[in-house]
């Protein structure tokens, strides 16, 4: 009767359990982290929340995602909530820390996918579409932390852009767009900055 019973895969449980077993360690946490202002309750509780998030959105989509923004742009966002919490305890905070970890959990896995997902026999739209709004962020953001000083834009910026430009310097794309486009795109960015 025993082994009737244990028939069913583990990969067949639900997952949500999880989720809320995650989402209580953030709550707990987060209280222990307002009373206390102890550090370790902030990384606890944002990490448990993240962790929340991840197994939560990975279990509803069922694992068949087209990317990872599905994922990444709900992380980054509890991310930005909790680092804004942060700033707000330690004003002094470098923006590096609350603005740019939000925002390179939100361009830098995308960066990441961008050139493998164009590697397919028949790219789609949202592969060209994900390169190019990372490239064009990319820029933008390099050059207006630059201009302002604002490191929370800077890095995650530059580490985009070359994560997204670089590899297309080396991987065959079909050569719909020449290949000196992206050196073009690169040298006047050195030049900006």
């Amino acid at each position: 009767r025993l082994s009737n019973q244990l028939d069913y895969p583990a990969t067949d449980l639900p997952k949500y359990p999880v989720a809320v077993f995650f989402a209580l360690i953030a709550a707990a946490a987060a209280a222990r982290w307002q009373l206390s202002k102890f550090v370790g309750g902030f990384i606890t509780a944002a990490l448990a929340g993240a962790g929340s998030i991840l197994v939560f959105v990975l279990e509803a989509s069922n694992y068949d995602l087209a990317g990872p923004e599905l994922v990444t742009l709900p992380v980054a966002a509890w991310l930005l909530l909790c680092m804004l919490s942060l700033r707000q305890q330690r004003p002094m905070l470098n923006s590096g820390v609350w603005l740019g970890v939000p925002l390179g959990m939100a361009m830098l896995p995308s960066s990441l996918v961008a050139v493998g997902m164009l590697q397919n026999i028949e790219p789609t739209a949202l592969d060209w579409t994900r390169l190019w709004v990372l490239l064009v962020l990319g820029v933008g953001f390099t050059i207006l932390g630059t201009a302002r000083r604002i490191t929370g834009l800077l890095w995650p910026g530059a580490v985009t852009y070359a994560l997204t430009a670089f590899p297309q310097l080396w991987v065959d794309l079909g050569l719909i767009i020449p290949r000196w486009v992206f050196f073009a795109f690169l040298g006047v960015l050195l030049l900006t900055v």
